[in-house]
């Protein structure tokens, strides 16, 4: 099962379709990796949050998908939203102690178009306060670190959302270029 980290969007949805591979077990293997590697092992800290309904949701979608077909070509696709992205039943803090509890009541538009797009919505990726600098630092959680060179940072303000990808934490992240 550790071959579908490996595998493009496309492969993934072949998988769903082929009944080899469903949203639930792809997001227990992402939930998995996070604990792994982003909270234990080289602590990348690149993730800052985990939607509590994920894994839920992914079930909700395999139901779907078996009764009706995929909504569209992510359905059931993990993803991995950056923490200035309203996301509703998650804290938003843009990196900073500032915003610390803040939990907006709404989804941010591109959060929401992915969610009807069948997306599931895994967490909320690490950022450089304010997405204003190049160390993905932040007061509210500190630095992230380069899953190949971990006395590096990532880069930039949407740093934990690539490092979350390159170290197979989700198929996809949202970034942001504010500048």
């Amino acid at each position: 099962v550790a071959t579908w980290l490996d595998a493009d969007i496309q492969t993934m949805q072949q998988g769903m379709q082929d009944g080899e591979l469903t949203a639930h077990d792809l997001t227990s293997l992402y939930l998995e990796r996070i604990e792994l590697y982003n909270r234990q092992g080289p602590m990348l800290n690149v993730v800052q949050t985990i939607s509590p309904s994920a894994l839920a949701e992914a079930a909700a979608l395999d139901a779907e998908r078996s009764a009706h077909g995929p909504r569209s070509p992510l359905h059931g696709i993990p993803v991995l939203v950056k923490d200035n992205y309203e996301s509703q039943g998650m804290p938003t803090s843009a990196g900073s102690i500032m915003f610390a509890g803040h939990s907006p009541d709404r989804d941010a538009t591109l959060v929401s178009r992915l969610k009807d797009a069948g997306a599931v919505v895994l967490g909320k990726a690490t950022m450089h306060e304010f997405a204003y600098g190049i160390s993905t630092a932040g007061s509210m959680f500190g630095a992230s670190r380069n899953p190949y060179a971990l006395g590096r940072n990532p880069g930039g303000s949407s740093g934990g959302s690539g490092a979350a990808v390159a170290a197979k934490l989700a198929t996809f992240a949202m970034g942001s270029d504010p500048c």
